[in-house]
């Protein structure tokens, strides 16, 4: 029966081992979940944030697009703005023109009628 003895001591040690062998894989476990959940959580954020970043390339280039597109309107209404100030410059020159005519065939009737 010190056979036996040894046997269950053994066994016990044996059951012991085996209890924290559980132990520890259950713990590892729980650790390669809890690190799958944080990767997966990471790479969430990562995926977010370079849709964001895409998002974001692509309103810088469509406002890069923009502000080209209002300075060469600025620049065509300037332009366009320069050429019908010299158009105004030229009406008002005939118009001058057109009233020193007139003023001259009033004075001219007058003269005649005057005259007459």
């Amino acid at each position: 029966s010190a056979a036996h003895s040894l046997q269950q001591t053994e066994l016990n040690s044996l059951r012991q081992e085996l209890q924290i062998t559980n132990q520890h894989r259950l713990h590892m476990e729980a650790t390669r979940s809890s690190l799958l959940t944080q990767l997966a959580d990471s790479e969430q954020s990562l995926n977010q944030y370079q849709h964001t970043h895409e998002q974001m390339k692509k309103v810088n280039a469509d406002m890069s697009e923009n502000m080209r597109r209002l300075r060469m309107d600025y620049e065509a209404s300037v332009n366009e703005l320069e050429r019908l100030h010299v158009v105004e410059k030229r009406l008002d020159w005939s118009e001058g023109r057109w009233e020193e005519y007139v003023g001259r065939i009033r004075d001219v009737s007058k003269t005649s009628v005057l005259a007459k």
